[in-house]
């Protein structure tokens, strides 16, 4: 495999692995734009992404999520080390 691949392949996983913030879920899907828009100015940043989507019964509601590299919290999780009990004899 060569680096180009393995780069291509360490990136499309990231994107897969985004955990995105919601940041609304609204009755109106003008309301919802209002608030991707309010988003938008409040970050300045063209890393920003924002989802409008449809929820709910019958996709009546617009919920708004937002992801930015800012948000990613680091994947290391802690190891937890069992205690080993000694026999007693």
């Amino acid at each position: 495999m060569s680096e180009e691949t393995a780069n291509i392949e360490r990136s499309s996983h990231s994107e897969a692995m985004k955990i995105w913030q919601k940041a609304g879920t609204f009755n109106e899907y003008s309301d919802a734009a209002d608030k991707a828009r309010e988003l938008i100015a409040e970050w300045d940043d063209k890393d920003l992404e924002i989802r409008i989507r449809r929820v709910g019964p019958g996709g009546e509601q617009f919920r708004v999520k937002y992801w930015h590299p800012d948000l990613i919290k680091s994947s290391k999780k802690a190891k937890k080390t069992k205690k080993r009990k000694k026999n007693v004899e």
